[in-house]
């Protein structure tokens, strides 16, 4: 018999491959997409005029590096953080403005403790130095700072957990560069809610910033300000430059000063789009620049935007290279500010985000629909009136081209919304194979997304996740629904006091759109989207019945929650976004869970502090006791977003494979009429429980066999165990670990009449585990009725008496303000009244922290720093007191010693003041 061709042979052939949309196989595989696609975190010139970025690294779990450009042509680039730090910052969560640039120096913030760091750019050799206090963990964190040549400091934003975590202030200081020792920073303005865009004029003698209050996003309602500094460095004068006016509802952002002192920035004040303006000093007047229906500017997310530079400014001229956006594609171009004129330029971007002047050149981010974000050094003439260069600096995925032949170009669409006279518009990706062709008959399978935000805009670009959908036979369709931006302040307050109404509305239309275009199959339609794109993914299962399954990842289930635990920063969002009680109630997918009737696949960070896990966890367990299929996958160490390739790669493979299952039940010659696919699970239809009940054996092939043996079972079965004793009682106490708590470590002991359920000692709040040495263990002990255990969330060790159940658990160690000291291993010392224990302290380096054996007393008086026992060596393991505490045996290590490898034991006398002999 004949073998039939390869896919590979028939397309070497010229011919196409025929089969089913969604089969396809395709070289862009998630690892690809995981492993390839670097961000980018912001642009900036040194003092040679060479480009540094800021990248972060998916295959460095995240890390966020800072690159200079090659000095000669081929040489490759050189990275500038050390390998034991990360450029990021946490304020208001999202970051941006994580570092700055004057001449050879370089400030940044380092993620692990949020500090400050002063770095010589031209001597290679010389280490980071803080330059902001080190206040015991990242409680203090900074963004979005400027040199003050004048008084030789650094001018930025701070946001402050110290006094509330929940609440904290944010404020404008001054940050002194000189080498003495760490000042604490100076305040130059505060009293308003956020602040962003100090920027200081060339001389010093003025700044200008950016400020807003509750209930107002940045891009509702803010106001610029210009500040007049005094010899002493202070603002001893303030004028409102923009935002004040009762005439004008605007929302300023960017301002910037030209070398010769004049005030450029950007509002919406008369078009409703952020168009560039002029401050006329002498008057305290604005004027436009050139107007527009586009928009110059992106909503104030993240620190640091800078969409457009001052590129001549003297007697003669003064240009502004700018970008803007209309229509969804973006431009770049020069206004001259004497002429208002504008001129564009030709370059091979359709999207464009930050842009900075060079030596007579830009370095512009951009990117196209085959083009991945790139940074690229656009080079002009001498007028500067036409690019006579274009060349690509950095690429976030250099290899993507070589997968060019399976891309699907964007086509952006504009389609009617349930508003007459109303349109809404996206990014239509049909399916993309040059392998592969379906028949005639079919229609793809479409999978809609719902961007972020909710106040954001997705764009047109080449973004391998897309591709890597559209390359195996989806169609794929991106939404830039009512609320968005890039089209106008009108088009963006559709969404107030509507979100979970117009969102849901537009992407169903978009869905509706595209069938009776006969661009894709009506009856294998599914949505996803992250942040408010999940909430919005939620709500149109919930609310909705034109979508077949559903994947949200780090979305909102309960408005109500969200409102009361998220960050400060969108503290009020949603206030203007829902509107009433009422509807904050009946628009949160989890109080219509009786509503739901199609499988779920739902993506979770534990640390995320925008959408808490509780959102997730919540809505999950509500769909599961309904009875619909539906999934819950969780990511340790991960925040709003994921920034760890491997996860990257889990999400995506587990979205396809949940997504195709569907596909597979309903591609065309499958469907069952007779039932709801989406009410049971599509895999549901594949079971054969006639032949199960006869015990017959099916015929499958390896591989495809149908298990009990669910991911479920396994994640849920598997409790660990991380230590037992016994209690004064005799009866045995266990630390276990339940997977089904996110990990959480619980301290269990057996119940006193054989039939009893085992009783939790733990309360919810806590989780016994200490990080000591980082693999932990010995993080509780026993005496009689007494607990001591390390706490996980901030490592301090607690008392607790196991025979007063009400008894809370007590503090014993100092709080250092985060989980920089941890504890481990520890006894009772009965002579002193005392525990005896391992203690790790991180707090003067993260990198290489000091290690010893400390006695800790078990007083009711006020908790005492720990007294130093042993030290000296790198480690300690088994400090053991003898019954009369008389004496105690402990081994100890150096480096380049493991412990298995070489160690000593030891045995000190101790005396009648409790110190070793």
């Amino acid at each position: 018999m004949a073998s039939s061709p390869s896919s590979s042979e028939t397309a070497a052939k010229g011919e196409k491959v025929n089969a089913p949309y969604g089969s396809w196989k395709s070289p862009i595989t998630a690892d690809v997409v995981s492993g390839a696609s670097k961000g980018l975190g912001g642009i900036s010139v040194d003092g040679d005029g060479r480009l540094i970025w800021l990248e972060s690294r998916p295959n460095e779990s995240g890390r966020s590096v800072l690159v200079n450009e090659a000095e000669k042509p081929g040489d490759e680039p050189l990275d500038i953080t050390p390998k034991e730090l990360s450029v990021r910052t946490l304020c208001q969560e999202y970051g941006g403005g994580a570092f700055a640039i004057s001449g050879d120096s370089l400030i940044f913030s380092n993620y692990k403790d949020q500090r400050l760091y002063k770095q010589s750019l031209c001597l290679k050799n010389s280490p980071p130095l803080p330059i902001t206090p080190d206040y015991g963990g990242p409680s203090v964190c900074y963004a979005d700072g400027v040199f003050d040549s004048r008084f030789g400091r650094y001018v930025t934003v701070r946001k402050d957990r110290r006094e509330n975590s929940l609440n904290p202030t944010t404020m404008v200081v001054a940050v002194g560069l000189g080498e003495k020792d760490i000042q604490e920073p100076k305040v130059l303005i505060s009293g308003n809610d956020f602040y962003a865009f100090p920027r200081m004029d060339a001389k010093g003698g003025k700044i200008a910033w950016i400020e807003w209050g509750h209930p107002n996003m940045p891009w509702d309602r803010a106001e610029l300000w210009v500040g007049y500094i005094s010899e002493a460095g202070d603002i001893y004068k303030r004028v409102c430059v923009a935002g004040r006016d009762p005439k004008h509802v605007e929302s300023p952002t960017e301002p910037k000063w030209s070398p010769n002192g004049e005030l450029f920035f950007i509002t919406d004040r008369q078009n409703g789009f952020w168009n560039l303006y002029k401050w006329i000093e002498s008057t305290n007047e604005v004027q436009p620049l050139y107007p527009l229906n586009a928009e110059f500017a992106r909503p104030l997310w993240v620190f640091g935007m800078n969409s457009y530079e001052v590129i001549q400014s003297d007697e003669q001229k003064t240009l502004i290279a700018c970008s803007y956006r209309q229509r969804g594609r973006s431009h770049l171009a020069i206004i001259d500010v004497l002429q208002s004129s504008l001129s564009l330029l030709d370059i091979p971007f359709t999207d464009l985000q930050d842009i900075t002047s060079g030596n007579n050149c830009l370095y512009v981010e951009g990117a196209s629909g085959v083009l991945p974000t790139s940074v690229a050094k656009v080079t002009f003439n001498d007028e500067k009136s036409e690019v006579i260069d274009f060349q690509i600096i950095w690429s976030s995925s250099p290899d993507s081209l070589k997968y060019e032949s399976y891309f699907s170009l964007p086509e952006l669409i504009e389609f009617p919304t349930e508003v007459a006279g109303q349109n809404a518009y996206a990014y239509f990706y049909p399916p993309s194979n040059h392998v592969y062709q379906a028949s005639q008959e079919e229609k793809p399978p479409l999978l809609l997304e719902s961007h972020g935000g909710p106040t954001s805009e997705t764009r047109g670009v080449l973004n391998l996740s897309i591709q890597y959908w559209t390359s195996r036979g989806w169609a794929f369709v991106d939404v830039n629904y009512g609320g968005s931006t890039g089209y106008g302040r009108e088009f963006r307050e559709r969404l107030l006091g509507r979100w979970g109404i117009v969102d849901v509305d537009d992407c169903c239309s978009c869905a509706k759109f595209l069938v009776e275009s006969g661009k894709v199959d009506g009856n294998r339609l599914c949505i996803t989207g992250g942040s408010a794109g999940g909430y919005t993914t939620l709500a149109a299962l919930a609310f909705r019945e034109t979508f077949k399954a559903g994947a949200s990842l780090y979305g909102v289930a309960d408005l109500n929650m969200l409102r009361a635990e998220t960050h400060k920063f969108e503290s009020h969002y949603l206030d203007n976004l829902v509107g009433s009680e009422k509807d904050f109630y009946e628009r949160s997918p989890i109080n219509s869970v009786e509503k739901f009737s199609c499988p779920i696949i739902l993506f979770q960070g534990l640390e995320d502090k925008v959408v808490p896990p509780d959102q997730a966890r919540k809505i999950y367990a509500a769909l599961k006791q309904k009875g619909l299929p539906v999934a819950l996958v969780e990511y340790e160490g991960e925040q709003h977003g994921f920034r760890k390739a491997e996860n990257i790669k889990f999400t995506l493979e587990q979205q396809m494979l949940f997504f195709a299952r569907l596909l597979e039940s309903l591609s065309p010659g499958r469907r069952r009429s007779n039932r709801n696919p989406g009410s049971t699970g599509p895999w549901l239809l594949h079971r054969h429980p006639q032949k199960q009940l006869l015990r017959e054996t099916v015929t499958a092939p390896y591989g495809s066999w149908k298990s009990p043996f669910t991911a479920d079972v396994v994640s849920g079965a598997s409790k660990s165990l991380g230590g037992i004793s016994v209690g004064g009682d005799g009866r045995l106490l266990w630390l276990e670990s339940r997977p089904d708590e996110s990990g959480r470590s619980v301290l269990v002991k057996e119940p006193e009449k054989p039939g009893d359920e085992p009783v939790d000692i733990t309360p919810k709040e806590f989780a016994v585990r200490t990080l000591c040495q980082e693999y932990g263990g010995g993080a509780f002990s026993i005496s009689g009725d007494t607990l001591v255990f390390s706490n996980y969330e901030d490592q301090r060790l607690y008392k607790q008496s196991l025979h007063l159940k009400d008894s809370p658990p007590l503090p014993i160690t100092p709080d250092y303000g985060g989980p920089s000291v941890c504890y481990a291993d520890g006894v009772f010392d009965s002579r002193f009244g005392r525990y005896v224990a391992i203690r790790e302290d991180r707090r003067d380096s993260s990198s290489s922290p000091t290690t010893m054996v400390v006695a800790i007393g078990l007083g009711e008086k006020d908790i005492q720093e720990p007294k130093a026992f042993i030290s000296g060596n790198d480690f300690y393991a088994f400090p053991r007191m003898d019954p009369e505490g008389e004496k105690m045996a402990w081994i100890e290590w150096g480096h380049p010693n493991m412990p298995w490898d070489k160690a000593e034991l030891w045995v000190g006398y101790i005396s009648e003041a409790g110190y070793g002999d």
